[in-house]
């Protein structure tokens, strides 16, 4: 006998709603992520360096290395046309008065003209003294001259009176009195020309004198010269300072012209700083620095700015407010911080890499969910730590200064 069986409904099963209901997450998480669009790439917040857009002063600067060198330094050459080092006196490094001698040369020529010198002065002035004594014997020889010619004349005189009498008595014949007036009148003259003669003779004199005077004076600079020659045998500092360098050794010979030695004065330094070509351009006179010393900052001013251009930068002097600072020697290496000028409220940030003044640039700016996105930011002017923002960035935001080429080309990312 058959048995009739009833059939069972069909409906969903316990396993098809499951499937379906992952389905539809799936489903919707894929929705989601498509309007979210890709992941962005996440960066190691101890990769970059953030910085914070800030409103305030910014002082302008600009800076570079340099070297402390002496404001005075010496090269002290030979003025000998020829010599021999004989000894080095004093080695470099040490400490020296202006009359300290360095070296000694030795040229015995030198020392035969000076005393060859000293001989013909000695002679010039033998001749000076016995030509006064001549010139004031010719005086009192023509005053004796002068006298002789007035004796004769008054005597003449005398007799032409004496005979103009006994000439009218007829005592005496009136030729003889004629030869006595002849005789007077020639005495007359001769006196006036003796006494032209020794009104002349001081000023002959003193032709004479002059010019013998003025050999001594010419015998006495050639002796001074000879001595000076003479004196350089001993080469002497010159000024109170160091001795920086001795440029001869024992024994050599050396020309009119060589550089001996140099010596530098310690106590007063000036800095020598070198400033790029592109910065100097805005270093003036006058304008303030800063000196790191080592350990030590110190206030000077610019004195004198190079007028060329070497290597790419220029250099600029920079004379110290008061003493250089403590330690401070030739040659020691420095660093210079240069004030431009003052900027007063403007927005600025510490200095990106490879940041320049007056260009249009983009940073990441983050956001506060760490999120940086590439800004386009307009710099104005620079200083060395800091730059002026003209257009882009608000006061309160952050960017990431730090240089981050090495990771691949994005517009945004994300800061873990």
């Amino acid at each position: 006998m058959d048995i009739i069986r009833e059939s069972k409904k069909t409906g969903w099963s316990a396993r098809k709603k499951t499937a379906a209901a992952g389905l539809t997450a799936v489903a919707v998480v894929l929705i989601f992520a498509w309007r979210l669009g890709p992941a962005l790439p996440n960066v190691p917040a101890d990769s970059v360096f953030l910085g914070s857009v800030k409103r305030g002063e910014i002082v302008r600067q600009v800076s570079g290395p340099g070297v402390l060198v002496p404001m005075e330094s010496r090269l002290i050459p030979s003025i000998l046309p020829k010599a021999q080092v004989e000894r080095i006196v004093i080695q470099p490094g040490t400490v020296v008065k202006a009359d300290t001698v360095l070296l000694q040369l030795s040229n015995p020529l030198i020392l035969q003209q000076r005393d060859e010198a000293q001989s013909r002065l000695a002679v010039a002035v033998a001749e000076l003294a016995a030509l006064k004594n001549r010139t004031n014997d010719s005086v009192l020889t023509q005053q004796a001259e002068v006298a002789r010619a007035r004796t004769q004349y008054e005597t003449a005189k005398l007799q032409v009176e004496t005979e103009a009498g006994l000439v009218q008595s007829h005592i005496i014949p009136l030729l003889q009195y004629r030869k006595s007036q002849l005789t007077e009148q020639q005495a007359k003259t001769q006196l006036d020309i003796e006494l032209k003669r020794l009104d002349a003779l001081p000023a002959l004199n003193a032709s004479d004198l002059a010019a013998k005077e003025s050999q001594v004076a010419l015998q006495r600079r050639q002796l001074d010269l000879e001595k000076q020659l003479a004196d350089s045998l001993e080469v002497k500092a010159g000024i109170d300072g160091i001795v920086q360098e001795i440029r001869v050794k024992e024994g050599e010979g050396v020309d009119q012209g060589q550089i001996l030695a140099v010596v530098a004065q310690q106590d007063k330094l000036k800095a020598e700083i070198r400033i790029i070509e592109s910065q100097a351009k805005e270093v003036l006179v006058g304008q303030k620095v800063a000196v790191e010393v080592g350990n030590v900052t110190a206030a000077g001013t610019v004195s004198r700015i190079a007028p060329s251009v070497i290597s790419g930068t220029v250099t600029v002097d920079v004379a110290f407010a008061g003493d250089p600072p403590q330690g401070a020697r030739n040659n020691l290496r420095v660093n210079g911080t240069i004030e431009i000028e003052r900027l007063e409220n403007v927005l600025y940030i510490s200095k990106p890499a490879q940041a320049q003044e007056n260009s249009d640039v983009k940073l990441f700016k983050v956001d506060s969910s760490g999120v940086a996105t590439l800004t386009p930011v307009k710099f104005g002017r620079a200083s060395v730590s800091t730059i002026e923002i003209l257009d882009g960035l608000s006061n309160g935001d952050r960017v990431v200064l730090s240089d981050i080429s090495e990771l691949p080309k994005m517009d945004r990312f994300r800061i873990n």
